[in-house]
């Protein structure tokens, strides 16, 4: 580690541990999932006033596609919005 001219903080190290937290994961024997507190946000985000605050949820959204199926499919709508010739209006239909 001292040849790559890299430092190990011991307060940020995880020896022997069953599971940590990671980057918004929980990596544990099982394999990576989504951490529940982070997901949490996700599904209670404010609705998107704007365009910037629609492509801010999608970004958040994004970051865990790899856990939902069909996340294309099921976001596409709120994409659209984010085309240049389109209007963004929130409504309550679906």
């Amino acid at each position: 580690i001292r040849d790559s001219n890299l430092r190990i903080k011991p307060n940020k190290c995880h020896f022997c541990s069953q599971k940590i937290k990671f980057l918004g994961h929980i990596v544990n024997e099982q394999g990576i999932q989504p951490d529940p507190l982070k997901i949490t946000k996700v599904v209670n985000y404010l609705v998107s006033r704007n365009l910037t605050e629609l492509r801010v949820f999608l970004s958040l959204a994004s970051y865990y596609k790899r856990f939902i199926k069909d996340f294309s499919k099921i976001l596409s709508p709120f994409y659209k919005l984010t085309e240049k010739k389109t209007l963004y209006q929130w409504s309550n239909e679906r």
